[in-house]
């Protein structure tokens, strides 16, 4: 399969997924869980955290944001 055509195919199956997702939540107490994984581009020297934010009970994930280890990074998430 050459390149284009895959290109193609790939295109044609994004524009028929709906853009949006109905999420239905029963009431209660929302308990969110913060975590945080650092990794690498490149090298060592370039290091970035991807902080995570989770929905504790169903294991969702809410939120990312990518940035450093400081506290302005946590705040921003």
């Amino acid at each position: 399969v050459s390149a284009r055509c895959f290109q193609y195919y790939v295109n044609q199956k994004y524009y028929q997924v709906p853009k949006y997702v109905e999420i239905v939540k029963k009431p209660g107490r929302l308990i969110i869980q913060i975590e945080e994984m650092r990794l690498y581009i490149g090298k060592k020297a370039n290091k970035q955290w991807i902080w995570v934010a989770i929905e504790a009970t169903a294991r969702e994930i809410i939120e990312l944001y990518v940035g450093n280890d400081s506290a302005q990074s946590a705040k921003k998430l």
